[in-house]
């Protein structure tokens, strides 16, 4: 029976990771020093296309302030494409301009920016504005961790049934071979040594049964994960796998 009690565990938290694009060195320098001292991790960008592939990196910022008018790509049309792309925890993006227009507001929202503040901003209000997409960031990972954990629960729960029966039925029938052989038999040692691993792999799918957070460690190169199951699992009140007496 799997525990319905259940906490998901954030996805990598990257809401103080923030990406100023801005094809102007001063409105660059201006926002980073601002930003900076408000406690958040600065990448830049000097055009649309830097910015853009600065977002889709693998661990890439997830808050950012863009400029509309640049060369390359313009604010408005990043947005756009950001809203196009399937993310795991889709980018917070905050526009920015000189235009004031109401019209021009929509505009960019329609585009996809989350938020629009016109030029010259006062920083108060930007800092706000910037806390409210930190904590938007937060609820989006946390809800992306828990649907990542049911998911993984119900595939766990799928392996779990599956795995069950056939080890029940190796584990009865080497232990009536067991019973059967004579003490001296060289097929002795083997048939211990199938109950050593079918012991574990009942603690496997213990494991799998309590999954109660979603954590991944790297597998492979490039950017792989597997779930980290040691991690993931309630700590259990069983014992760990026994081990078969090996003498005769």
């Amino acid at each position: 029976m799997i525990d319905t009690q259940v906490t998901a565990a954030p996805l990598a938290d990257r809401s103080s990771d923030i990406l100023i694009a801005d094809d102007s060195v001063v409105e660059r320098l201006m926002l980073e020093g601002l930003v900076t001292n408000w406690g958040y991790q600065v990448q830049v960008a000097q055009d649309g296309r830097e910015a853009w592939a600065l977002l889709q990196q693998a661990n890439g910022p997830r808050l950012a302030v863009v400029d509309w008018v640049m060369p390359g790509i313009t604010g408005a049309e990043l947005c756009r494409r950001a809203r196009s792309v399937a993310w795991d925890v889709p980018p917070y993006l905050v526009l920015t301009t000189a235009r004031d227009r109401a019209a021009d507001v929509v505009e960019g929202l329609r585009a996809g920016a989350d938020d629009y503040v016109t030029k010259p901003y006062e920083a108060r209000e930007l800092r706000l504005r910037l806390e409210v997409g930190q904590e938007l960031l937060r609820l989006r990972a946390a809800q992306e961790a828990q649907r990542h954990l049911v998911a993984a629960r119900e595939t766990a729960g799928a392996v779990c049934h599956e795995m069950n029966q056939p080890l029940q039925a190796i584990s009865t029938w080497v232990e009536w071979l067991c019973l059967e052989l004579p003490p001296d038999a060289p097929q002795l040692q083997m048939c211990r040594e199938v109950l050593t691993q079918v012991d574990r792999l009942r603690h496997l799918t213990e494991r799998l049964a309590h999954l109660s957070t979603y954590r991944t460690v790297d597998y492979l190169s490039g950017g792989a994960k597997i779930l980290d199951l040691e991690a993931s699992s309630l700590a259990l009140e069983t014992s760990p796998p026994p081990v078969v007496d090996q003498d005769p």
